[in-house]
């Protein structure tokens, strides 16, 4: 089997309200482990605060990568300002590699899209979270970068937002070394 190394990175996508969910799972090398992979539907954000609060008190992460842009920003600040170790990640900033994808959200999942491509990994057994990995349309553009189609888009044509895969690839933005750099 696959054994699950190196630093553990917790991830938060979080959703208000709506029809989408927020997913907060762990991702340790190779391995999301089954039972460190939870959905919420229409919670309020400090009540998601608690909740993810007291699933990283369990988890123990070395870092907990949160979704930081629109409702995520206060979520992240608020489990910074309590103790965890967060990593804000702000999909829409331009990506680190702006040669290979447009944005950092289409570089997370380019990221995460190698990471599925390079066998060994363990994902749950759950089709939901499996489809939500690998529905998002993408494009390129005029210099050939990678640039996902967005949620508004996917919406237009009926599709369900990506929240499984819209919380493994923000652990993508902490290298398996554990360290990353905000960008300004």
């Amino acid at each position: 089997g696959v054994e699950a190394r190196g630093a553990k990175i917790m991830a938060l996508d979080p959703a208000e309200m709506g029809k989408d969910d927020a997913v907060v799972l762990l991702r340790q090398g190779r391995v999301v482990p089954s039972d460190r992979y939870i959905r919420y539907h229409g919670k309020m954000p400090m009540e998601l605060v608690g909740l993810v609060a007291k699933l990283a008190d369990k988890w123990q992460p070395d870092f907990l990568a949160v979704d930081a842009t629109g409702m995520g920003g206060p979520i992240a600040d608020r489990l910074k300002e309590l103790g965890y170790p967060v990593v804000r990640v702000i999909v829409g900033q331009t990506a680190n590699e702006d040669d290979r994808f447009v944005l950092v959200r289409d570089e997370l999942w380019g990221l995460m899209n190698d990471w599925l491509m390079d066998f060994p990994n363990v994902l749950p057994d759950c089709s939901i979270l499996q489809s939500e990995m690998t529905s998002v349309p993408y494009t390129y553009d005029s210099s050939r970068r990678l640039k996902l189609k967005s949620k508004e888009y996917m919406r237009s044509k009926g599709l369900r937002s990506p929240d499984g895969g819209d919380a493994v690839a923000p652990t993508f933005a902490v290298p398996a070394s554990g360290s990353y750099n905000d960008k300004p």
